[in-house]
């Protein structure tokens, strides 16, 4: 495999499923990614207290919680891309998470294959908007 544009990238993977979590972090890994996996808000929590991420795939609804919290909470770096996670019924849910401030958001299932894509993608729609902030402010102080 070549290398990734996950390659060193810390990336923490929120969802209480089980399979599921293990199969996304299994093929983040795959990419190159180094994952941490959580199954709950709790669990999340720790993960941002001892960790800074650089990406992270959040599911709406946990055991303990709505996902929402975390970015309601603002537990999440300025840095950290945040992809939302919901099953077909929950897109009002990940309107609400875009609202807070997620990055984007995937409808459960979804093919694994489709994250280092879309993380990507978001990567370099920041880095073009930054660019064009500055721009922007150095203009008007010009």
């Amino acid at each position: 495999m070549t290398e990734s544009t996950l390659t060193g990238q810390a990336v923490l993977v929120v969802d209480d499923e089980p399979i599921l979590r293990k199969r996304i972090a299994a093929y983040l890994e795959k990419c190159g990614a180094e994952v941490t996996a959580a199954g709950s808000v709790g669990e999340a929590r720790n993960a941002l207290a001892s960790s800074a991420f650089d990406a992270a795939l959040l599911d709406v609804h946990l055991p303990d919680g709505e996902g929402t919290d975390l970015l309601r909470d603002s537990a999440f770096s300025n840095n950290t891309l945040v992809l939302v996670m919901t099953a077909q019924g929950g897109v009002n849910g990940a309107v609400e998470a875009v609202r807070l401030g997620a990055s984007d958001y995937l409808v459960k299932p979804f093919d694994p294959e489709e994250l280092p894509l879309r993380i990507e993608r978001l990567r370099r729609e920041r880095k073009r908007n930054r660019a064009d902030e500055f721009r922007v402010r150095q203009e008007a102080a010009a």
